[in-house]
């Protein structure tokens, strides 16, 4: 759901005809250009613009461009506008990263490890260009949002040696300045260098048709200028017209705004007065076309005027190369606005509402909407809303979103359902969901609903309530699913959901899903299949493919639990590609990337696993996106066991703890705390394992469901280890009936992930009791069903024990070949534990280079060898050298060694 962007801040206007060239500026500028930043500093009217126009339409390497505005105080908007600017000269370069971008905004602050990942994909992407580029951006000064200017830093710390940044401001940027002064690394352009020459002035006056004015003329107005070149081209205006030259600059005294609001007076006092009374009219406008013009100002001919205003100089800039769409001078503008403001207060507001008549009729709801509130139209502003594609609005820009709730009085939206829901739906996204409920419920309210257990849902779907009450029951269900209140409202959901007409729609969708996910949570895979699938298709249908998307990751869940581990991969697989196109949320591809993690686990792909994993938890790193980002620990903790890394299993669980999880029966908390206990076991912790079994409450009266499953899983694993002591030989017996009863459940509901973890634990348990006939039963009916998916991790994390009844059950014929491919793996295991593993392993790039240096070849030769440049080797070598813990080539290659890296 990507809004559009305006091309025309792409398009570097054309050279107007008036613009001075200065070579004196744009030589320094082409001399310098090899420093990282370029920044062109100076107060309004000083040319700053024009002097990168010159140079970007005269000057080599290819120059990318953007011109800002404050509504791209946004730092989804900034960052989706700056790598579409490079693509416009490189496209698909920052694919991954414009993917990522989504939400990025939590209650109000930034998760740094989020556009961490979207800056560092974006470098990643620019590192592999060969040629270099320059990116311009103008107008920087309109950026005050404090998260930009520190990710901008964070972009020009690491800036590739390719990349290039100039930026034109009227204020210093706070950008690492004095870091880049210090390192030879910053150009700067200030007011005195780009104040007009004398000679720049005479020349820009002949430019005119001004040729007859005398020297000593020409330099009074220098003086009185100090060359300001705005200032020196209103005067020149004005200048034209003037039948006494010398009398009109003798005039001119006072700072530079006495003079502009004096030449401004001159200047617009001269024009006829159609052209005063639409520059004025108009300079409410950020962007003009014709159409728009004569729509503000009841005048005909708006094309014509702006091609006369454009013509006579009058400080209009065409954005495109059809000349249809313009843009005033800013400080021209604020002067028009300052006028408009001081003549005609009270038309002001007309003028607001005629444009947002005209843009609605366009289709662009977003300016309808700001010229609306301008207007203080609040009825018609709250109309556009109500009517606005709300969630591809709220998922593109929230910022514009939220910021149009704030401005409506409370009171006519706590009237409205649709702005309660709106401001609903604008909580959800920003991730506060109490303030959902709280909306949702006010929403419910003008529909004189307030207690939704009491309502009659048949009556209800046969009336004109059932839109409303679908959209608001499945917000209110998705976002107490999203708090993991997992019993939320899911009853009446289901009751809802059985009601509501066939209709597809986003109500449908958002129900079918909740369900889907509930029924998951319930231990029922099988049906929650069904209810996502018909709740995907729904997506589908009506267009809706990042949500499609996001309910797919669900999808994948209920299918892993079901054994159909190459279906679920290739529904990850096809949603992580997807994703790779579009810009879907951090939130989407996070999880798809943890799903892939968790089934390569399964499938004993360890390298593979560890690599989805981390990647999965740099996206998703420290909450934000609401779910499951503690399941990535959990796996992730699984894989450093299984390689016999019981530190860092721990270590990494203890990152976990600090997510905020609720702590209930099958809850994520409750999982990641059996891990802890399975850490406790291999270190012989057996005080810390017995307190947890009194916290956690296992006793023969612990209920036999889904829920306390991986507890009672757990407690069979203790009491087999401690089968010598009679009392947990009592323990073993009861836990082996409640097994008996979890395989049972977990049959009946399709559950084959459970089923094989289940069945393993039984045919242990009967094994340390004594019933090999029913031990070896358990273990091929474990076997059989593991098989046919791949289900090896169950098998390999039991350790020593499994591995002497596997080779036994090789004797007696049982399931062979995945047997004898079982004991491969634990030979294999054996081999590669006690080596340390590396946290962020290396790609299969650096390892190739990493060999290379360990033959000793040097970098030149390395990068002839692999057809890249040597900055790219050094970029990889450095890149090693941090991931290894080294800083020399001899070092690295020891500990490519050490670590058997190959």
């Amino acid at each position: 759901m990507e809004s559009p962007l305006l091309k025309t801040k792409f398009h570097i206007p054309a050279r107007r005809r008036e613009i001075l060239p200065r070579p004196r500026l744009t030589q320094r500028l082409t001399r310098n250009i090899r420093r990282k930043l370029t920044c062109i500093c100076a107060p309004a009217g000083f040319g700053k613009s024009e002097v990168l126009y010159d140079w970007m339409a005269t000057n080599h390497p290819p120059a990318a461009f953007l011109s800002l505005d404050e509504r791209d105080n946004s730092l989804q908007r900034f960052w989706r506008y700056f790598i579409t600017a490079i693509q416009e000269k490189i496209p698909r370069v920052g694919n991954s990263a414009l993917a990522l971008i989504g939400s990025i905004q939590i209650d109000g602050t930034i998760q740094s490890a989020s556009m961490e990942t979207v800056i560092t994909e974006l470098i990643n992407d620019l590192v592999l260009i060969s040629d270099p580029l320059v990116l311009a951006i103008d107008d920087f000064n309109t950026i005050e949002e404090p998260a930009i200017h520190q990710w901008l830093s964070f972009f020009i710390d690491h800036q590739p040696a390719q990349i290039r940044l100039i930026i034109a401001s009227r204020s210093e940027p706070s950008l690492p300045l004095n870091l880049l002064r210090a390192n030879g690394q910053l150009c700067e352009f200030n007011a005195t260098d780009l104040t007009f020459a004398l000679e720049e002035t005479t020349r820009f006056l002949n430019r005119f048709g001004i040729d007859d004015l005398p020297a000593k003329s020409v330099r009074l107005l220098q003086e009185r200028t100090e060359g300001w070149i705005v200032g020196i081209r209103l005067a020149a205006v004005a200048l034209r017209d003037s039948s006494d030259n010398d009398a009109f600059i003798q005039k001119l005294s006072g700072d530079h705004r006495s003079i502009l609001d004096y030449l401004t007076d001159e200047v617009l006092s001269r024009q006829p007065p159609e052209i005063q009374r639409f520059l004025i009219e108009t300079a409410i406008l950020e962007r003009m076309t014709g159409s728009l013009c004569e729509k503000v100002t009841g005048q005909p001919n708006g094309q014509d005027m702006l091609e006369v205003i454009e013509r006579s100089n009058l400080f209009v800039m065409p954005l495109d190369d059809e000349r249809r769409w313009y843009r005033y001078h800013h400080l021209f503008r604020n002067l028009l606005k300052n006028r408009l403001n001081h003549d005609r207060r009270e038309g002001v507001d007309e003028l607001h509402r005629r444009a947002s008549e005209w843009f609605e009729r366009e289709n662009m709801p977003a300016e309808a909407i700001d010229h609306a509130l301008a207007a203080r139209d609040d009825h018609r502003a709250s109309m556009l809303i109500e009517r606005i594609d709300y969630l591809q609005m709220l998922y593109n820009d929230p910022a514009s979103f939220s910021r149009w709730l704030q401005l409506l009085p409370m009171g006519l939206v706590m009237q409205s359902f649709r702005l309660s829901m709106s401001c609903a739906w604008s909580f959800y996204v920003a991730g506060k969901l109490d303030e959902v409920k709280v909306n949702v419920k006010n929403a419910l309210g003008t529909l004189g609903i307030v207690n939704i257990e009491s309502i009659n849902w048949v009556k209800a779907y046969t009336g004109k309530l059932a839109e409303p009450l679908s959209e608001a029951l499945a917000l209110l269900t998705i976002s107490g699913i999203l708090r993991r209140d997992y019993t939320a409202a899911t009853d009446i959901t289901r009751q809802a959901l059985d009601c509501l007409p066939q209709k597809r729609g986003l109500p449908r969708t958002l129900l079918a899903w909740a369900v889907g996910v509930q029924l998951i949570n319930e231990g029922e895979p099988r049906d929650a299949y069904h209810a996502l699938s018909e709740a995907k298709s729904f997506s589908l249908e009506t267009g809706d493919d990042l949500t499609a998307a996001t309910i797919g990751i669900h999808l994948s869940v209920s299918l892993i639990l079901q054994g159909r581990l190459t279906e679920a991969a290739d529904t990850l697989k096809d949603i992580r590609d997807w994703c790779a196109g579009h810009a879907a949320s951090p939130f989407t591809i996070g999880h798809a990337l943890a799903g892939l993690g968790w089934i390569h686990l399964e499938w004993h792909k360890l390298d593979t696993a560890e690599k989805y994993l981390n990647k999965s938890l740099n996206i998703l790193l420290k909450g934000g996106y609401y779910l499951n980002e503690e399941a990535g620990y959990g796996f992730l903790a699984q894989t450093l066991l299984v390689r016999g890394e019981t530190s860092g299993a721990l270590e990494i669980l203890k990152k976990a703890r600090g997510l905020g999880l609720n702590s209930g029966a099958g809850s994520w908390a409750d999982r990641l705390r059996i891990l802890q206990v399975r850490c406790w076991m291999i270190q012989g912790k057996y005080e810390a394992i017995e307190q947890w079994i009194h916290e956690r409450g296992i006793s023969p009266e612990t209920p036999a469901i889904y829920s306390n499953e991986a507890a009672l899983l757990m407690a069979a694993t203790i009491w087999i280890s401690r089968r010598r002591h009679k009392t947990d030989k009592k323990a073993l017996k009861w836990t082996i009936r409640k097994l008996e009863k979890l395989e049972s459940d977990a049959t009946a509901s399709g559950r084959l992930h459970s089923s094989v973890q289940i069945l393993i634990s039984l045919s242990l348990a009967h094994r340390v009791a004594g019933d090999q006939n029913k031990a070896f039963g358990f273990l091929a009916q474990a076997l059989t069903q593991a098989e046919r998916s791949g289900l090896i991790h169950a098998f390999l994390r039991e350790g020593k024990e499994m591995r002497t009844f596997l080779r036994e059950a090789s004797g007696l014929g049982i399931s062979p070949v995945f047997v004898h491919k079982l004991q491969i793996e634990y030979k294999t295991r054996q081999n590669n534990n006690g080596h340390a593993r590396l946290i962020d392993p290396l790609t299969d790039r650096e390892l190739e280079v990493l060999r290379l240096i360990a033959a000793g070849l040097p970098n030149k030769e390395i990068a002839g060898k692999l057809s890249v440049s040597l900055n790219t080797i050094k970029t990889h070598t450095t890149r090693i050298y941090s991931k290894l813990g080294v800083n020399s080539r001899s070092q690295a290659a020891i500990q490519a060694r050490e670590r058997k890296l190959w």
